[in-house]
């Protein structure tokens, strides 16, 4: 894969490396209905691996709620980021953005309206995520998504463009957010600000979806590294891409191998230089 020489020399006589990843389509295999996805063990081992590697930290940003993907992930020590970074656990810190609050009780007013709108179509569903919501509806029948998405956006299209809702288009999917400038990417800063991450740390983002474009924007301003899964209907700004989640398995891996290979050729060169002091 091209990317692993520009890789390797970004890692080169880097200390520190903050991993972040989406959860469905990234960490998991998209699957019909979101309360049926499962990381595969095989993915739960490699991030306990990096994790235990000196250096590396790790994190989760999610549309899915912080309860939801902390539950499925399932390993002491991550950064945890639920419903697109409105709210954050981890590492010492705990965080819900005011916006997010403010507005809960109005968003789940238009989620039960919605509910009523998806009533009697096969393979579609809201999910109320207790601060942000989404429609699915990729079990729908490709005849019928048209009618179901101007049913929506009649309850839809008035909220936002009156700014009392934030809508992002997704793979199936629709995702409804308070209405404030917030989500993967601001997340993102947020993090970095708090000071957590050693100085000079490299960045590395995984997603798949429009919500995480936000995030690349974020981590390519940082200097880091972004690869998006599957195939892309729009302009990503990631800089690369993978299959599926299997090849981010691979990916994982081999990223895995190379900051061994760094340690270990960081360590030679201080003892080198101790040696040549004399200490």
């Amino acid at each position: 894969m091209a990317v692993w020489p520009k890789l390797a020399e970004q890692l080169k006589g880097r200390t520190a490396w903050v991993i972040l990843c989406d959860f469905d389509g990234t960490l998991a295999p998209i699957v019909l209905r979101p309360e049926k996805a499962r990381m595969p063990a095989r993915t739960r081992q490699l991030l306990r691996r990096l994790l235990a590697h000196r250096g590396v930290f790790l994190g989760v940003i999610s549309g899915r709620s912080l309860r939801d993907v902390r539950g499925r992930v399932g390993i002491p020590g991550l950064i945890y980021a639920g419903n697109h970074g409105f709210e954050l656990a981890g590492r010492g810190l705990r965080f819900t953005h005011p916006a997010a609050i403010q507005h809960r009780s109005y968003l789940r007013k238009i989620c039960r309206k919605l509910e009523k709108v998806v009533a009697g179509t096969h393979g579609s569903q809201v999910e109320w995520k207790d601060l942000t919501a989404s429609v699915h509806w990729r079990g729908v029948k490709a005849s019928e998504r048209g009618a179901l998405k101007r049913r929506l956006a009649t309850v839809l299209a008035p909220e936002e463009a009156a700014g009392r809702l934030r809508l992002t288009r997704g793979l199936c999917v629709l995702e409804i957010r308070p209405p404030v400038d917030w989500g993967k990417g601001a997340v993102i800063d947020w993090l970095l600000d708090q000071g957590i991450f050693p100085k000079g740390s490299f960045l590395i983002f995984i997603g798949d979806d429009r919500t995480d474009e936000e995030a690349y924007r974020a981590v390519a301003r940082e200097g880091g590294l972004t690869a998006r899964v599957g195939p892309c209907a729009w302009r990503s700004r990631a800089q690369y891409q993978l299959r599926d989640p299997e090849e981010v398995q691979a990916w994982l891996q081999a990223v895995m191998r190379m900051l061994a290979r760094s340690a270990r050729q960081h360590k030679k060169e201080e003892s080198d230089e101790l040696v040549s002091r004399g200490d």
